[in-house]
Parts: structure tokens; C-alpha cells; sequence
């Protein structure tokens, strides 16, 4: 999103506003951004709808979850500035993975897996990725979070061998910084 565009957004939002997309930490996830060319996409803890108008700009259609009332109001107003098939739901992820009709094809989460509860990242993992090609969740390692299930996905390495687990392909980018980006991919069976 160019910043004209961000500004012009946020002039639109009530406080507090959460989301800054402009800070080298989120640059460096939204290079991968791309991968969501022409896929169905979930942003999981969407908030704002800044990372999913990002994401928009790719994929075929979108659908951003958000459980926080204030920001998925922010959301509905950023949804006006995107052209791309979509919308925003205000409802918890566990919500959301059960009752959905959204044929999508791939996820994003950007530091809310450590959020979720334990059924919803079993969710996550049972239902959503099996039907995804591609998922690019990010972490931000930090040592005071309060985590709400044992898997502990507030970290880059768990991520990591959550995604393997599940079978899929994995690349992990900028793990010198305490913020990363794991891309994990659909493992083609021969």
C-alpha cells in the first residue's frame, strides 16, 4: 500500500489505530506477498484489513477474520479502497474455520497464532491446511507474550515444525531480527 493510500485510510479510522504496515519489520514480509497470486486467501487476525488490502493486490479473493469489534469496523472502511473480490468477518477464527462456505487455497497470519486456542490451532492444522497451497504466517519473538495454547506459535521455530508437521514445505526468512516470516508450501506426492 502506497502511503498516500495509508493515510487516506487512516484518516478514516476511529482510534486507536494498531496496524503500522510502513515499518521495515512488515516490508520485509510483504516481499513474499506475491506468492498469494491468484489464490483464495484467509488473513487470520486481520485487524485493520492493511496487510489483507496488501494481499488483494494478488490474490483472486479474500476473506479477512476478525474477532475485535473496533478493528474489523476499521476493516469494513479499508475494504472500500480494494478492487479485488472480498470481504471481512467479525467472528473468532474456531468460528470462522467451522462455519465456513470460502473455498480458499491458502492463509495468512501475521503474529496472532499465539492468540488461539488450542482448539483453534488444532483447526488450523486438521481443516485449513490441508487445503492450502501456499500459508505465510509471521512471528514476533518475545518472551513476555501470554500464550493461550501450548504450541507456543509465537515463535518462528515452532512455527517451522508446526507447518512441517503438517506436511507441508517450509522456508524461513529474516530470523536474525526478532520478527520472521515462515512460508510454508503444499508438498506435492509423486
Amino acid at each position: 500500500m502506497d502511503k498516500k493510500t495509508y493515510r487516506k485510510i487512516v484518516s478514516e479510522w476511529k482510534k486507536p489505530i494498531y496496524q503500522n504496515v510502513k515499518s521495515k519489520k512488515m516490508n520485509k514480509v510483504l516481499e513474499h506477498i506475491y506468492l498469494f497470486k491468484d489464490k483464495k486467501v484467509v488473513d487470520l487476525g486481520s485487524n485493520a484489513g492493511v496487510i489483507t488490502y496488501d494481499i488483494a493486490q494478488y490474490a483472486s479473493e479474500f476473506v479477512g477474520v476478525e474477532y475485535d469489534a473496533h478493528y474489523y469496523k476499521q476493516s469494513l472502511l479499508t475494504l472500500k479502497h480494494i478492487n479485488t473480490s472480498g470481504k471481512f468477518v467479525n467472528m473468532t477464527v474456531g468460528d470462522f474455520i467451522k462455519t465456513t462456505d470460502f473455498d480458499y487455497n491458502a492463509v495468512f497470519a501475521s503474529c496472532v497464532l499465539y492468540h488461539l486456542k488450542t482448539e483453534e490451532i488444532d483447526a488450523i492444522r486438521d481443516v485449513m491446511l490441508p487445503k492450502c497451497d501456499i500459508v505465510i504466517f509471521t512471528a514476533r519473538e518475545d518472551k513476555k507474550k501470554k500464550y493461550n495454547n501450548p504450541y507456543d506459535l509465537g515463535k518462528w521455530k515452532k512455527i517451522r515444525n508446526f507447518l512441517t508437521e503438517a506436511g507441508m514445505i517450509v522456508e524461513v526468512y529474516n530470523t536474525n531480527s526478532n520478527w520472521a516470516t515462515i512460508i510454508g508450501k503444499k508438498s506435492v506426492k509423486n
